[in-house]
């Protein structure tokens, strides 16, 4: 592992000897291939990957967007171990739900980096929690054991965290969509994710028999490009991301706005054993905190794998990022078809 925030945590979950809660988001992946099984661990990831290397692992793992009514534990945990997260609001949930689920006299250890946040999290969960505990630097990476306090009433500031939200959006149909913290661009409408709409509805002018099409969002978060082509009655749109957060709020969107949408949790469509004529894909370039170039071809290749042998698929990626190089090896047609100063879109073909 190169993450030495999270290299902090490795020794602690090798060596549990009382019950234990690890949230485990998508930074912590090289962590999970490595941790052993324990009957005193439990894991709560919202990562569906994450979710399917400790399955495999024989660790208990729960798929869930970490809020507490989604799930139930067997006993309370005396010690809960995070690696803090990308974003803020999920940091704070976490931290005020461990005060509300871990065991009398129980503790939670956070890990971080400077840079993320790791200090400012410790003097709120001090001053504000009123927990007793400290940040102990290790070179470039922090942590720290806070006893947490279940009487204190007062809380970080989340977002609504564990609420799915309604977003106003005058330029959709109904005039707003269901999204939360947690999910990619969650309070907006994504720039790229419009440039590809636009790109795919010139396409769509001239296309015979579009009622016998089907049609794969890859990467849906929280549903938004299956909200607007809905309008051309495909035969069949499947949606899917690896974020349980992205999951719950397409689920919500599709049903609230009675769109005839299949929603499936996978990673990068690898629970999805069928072809489809069109697939849509805004693909993720970051892991967590860290850039992986290897997501832009495990997308790229997931993309060829569940395209007809006469489908297309429509990309978009931000334009300073050489993907025509990367999807000429996957494809035999690599077109970009419309650019702007931020984005560009690739249509790809078998």
């Amino acid at each position: 592992m190169n993450d030495p925030a999270l290299n902090l945590l490795a020794p602690h979950l090798s060596n549990i000897t009382e019950p234990t809660l690890w949230y485990a988001d998508e930074n912590t992946l090289p962590l999970c291939k490595s941790t052993p099984s324990n009957p005193l661990l439990s894991v709560i990831t919202n990562r569906f990957d994450i979710f399917q290397q400790l399955q495999k692992r024989n660790i208990k793992v729960i798929f869930s967007d970490f809020v507490s009514e989604q799930y139930q534990l067997s006993q309370a945990p005396k010690k809960i171990f995070y690696r803090v997260s990308k974003e803020k609001s999920l940091v704070h949930f976490l931290i005020n739900q461990a005060k509300n689920i871990v065991a009398d006299e129980g503790s939670l250890i956070i890990s971080g980096l400077k840079n993320e946040g790791i200090k400012t999290y410790g003097d709120k969960t001090t001053k504000i929690l009123n927990a007793r505990g400290k940040l102990k630097k290790h070179g470039a990476a922090y942590s720290g054991e806070y006893q947490l306090s279940k009487n204190e009433k007062k809380a970080l500031e989340d977002q609504n965290y564990s609420e799915i939200q309604k977003i106003k959006a005058p330029a959709l149909e109904h005039g707003f969509f269901y999204s939360k913290p947690g999910v990619f661009g969650w309070d907006k409408i994504d720039q790229g994710s419009e440039l590809l709409l636009q790109s795919f509805s010139e396409a769509m002018k001239n296309q015979e028999n579009k009622k016998e099409k089907t049609i794969l969002d890859l990467g849906c978060g929280y549903g938004w490009l299956s909200l607007t082509i809905d309008k051309y009655g495909f035969k069949h749109i499947t949606s899917t991301d690896n974020n349980a957060a992205a999951l719950l709020c397409a689920t919500k969107n599709a049903t609230q706005m009675q769109t005839p949408t299949e929603i499936v949790a996978s990673n990068c469509a690898d629970t999805i054993n069928h072809t489809f004529d069109i697939v849509l894909c805004n693909p993720p370039f970051h892991r967590g905190f860290q850039h992986h170039q290897d997501l832009t071809e495990l997308f790229l290749k997931q993309t060829r794998n569940h395209l007809k042998p006469s489908g297309t698929a429509f990309f978009v990626v931000n334009s300073f990022i050489d993907i025509e190089n990367t999807a000429k090896p996957f494809f035999k047609s690599v077109q970009t078809i419309k650019k702007d100063k931020s984005f560009k879109v690739l249509q790809l073909s078998n």
